[in-house]
C-alpha cells in the first residue's frame, strides 16, 4: 500500500470543491492511488523531479512521487483548465 498525504494547499482546494467531485477525488486516491498509483498517474513533462497527475472527471491531482518510500504528495487540486498554470516548486 501506498500513502497520500495532501499539502496544506491541496486540502484548501479540495474543500473549496463541490461535494460530487470530493467524493469523486476521495474515491480515485483510495482506490487508485494508494492501491497501484503507477497504474493510474501520467508523468507530467517539462518539470524535473517526479512529479504527476491524476485524471479524475475535468480536474487534475498534481502529486510528486517518492518511491523508496511509497508516497505520494498531492500538491495541487483543481479544474484542468488552470491546473497545468500553477507554479510548482521544482
Amino acid at each position: 500500500m501506498w500513502e497520500v498525504e495532501l499539502t496544506e494547499k491541496a486540502i484548501k482546494q479540495f474543500f473549496k470543491l463541490p461535494r460530487n467531485i470530493q467524493e469523486n477525488i476521495t474515491k480515485a486516491i483510495e482506490e487508485k492511488l494508494s492501491v497501484n498509483p503507477d497504474l493510474y498517474l501520467s508523468k507530467l513533462s517539462g518539470y524535473k523531479g517526479s512529479f504527476y497527475r491524476l485524471r479524475v472527471n475535468d480536474y487534475r491531482l498534481l502529486c510528486m512521487k517518492r518511491d523508496k518510500e511509497k508516497e505520494i504528495v498531492i500538491i495541487f487540486i483543481g479544474h484542468r483548465k488552470d491546473v497545468y498554470r500553477a507554479k510548482i516548486d521544482q
